[in-house]
């Protein structure tokens, strides 16, 4: 009994003697931990989720169509790996960033842009003429 006493004390002690050298690392102005690391990229994504707001408030929603109103060069957004929101925009040219960027006023380090082929109007156009099309031809097809 006193051996398996003695081993459990001995693996307390080495488990403690790891954390506090980690906790006087991260004091000591050490590499960023992962702990911190996953903060900054938290931080990141939420004013990428502020930014990504401010557009769609700016461009409105047709309550009608139950859409937003995405103007022609926008193909999509998302929230990268790195927390910056990703704007796909169909023309990536200094004008079309800097229209978007305007929307965003506080947050245009917080964004990065990629260009795509086809837009978003575009694509639900043509979601729209399938479902046409499969519904003359008497097939149901549902499309978001």
């Amino acid at each position: 009994m006193k051996k398996k006493h003695g081993l459990v004390t001995l693996l307390f002690l080495l488990v403690l003697a790891i954390t506090v050298g980690a906790l006087v690392e991260a004091q000591n102005g050490e590499p960023m931990s992962d702990h911190e690391s996953q903060k900054k990229r938290d931080q990141e994504q939420i004013a990428a989720c502020y930014a990504q707001d401010r557009l769609h408030q700016a461009w409105g929603f047709d309550s009608a169509t139950q859409r937003f109103c995405y103007p022609d060069t926008f193909a999509g957004m998302w929230i990268g790996d790195d927390g910056k929101l990703v704007i796909a925009v169909t023309d990536q040219s200094e004008a079309v960033q800097e229209e978007y960027l305007s929307l965003i006023s506080g947050y245009a380090s917080h964004v990065r842009f990629v260009q795509q082929e086809q837009g978003y109007n575009e694509l639900l156009t043509i979601g729209e003429e399938i479902r046409e099309y499969a519904n003359r031809n008497g097939e149901n097809v549902i499309l978001n």
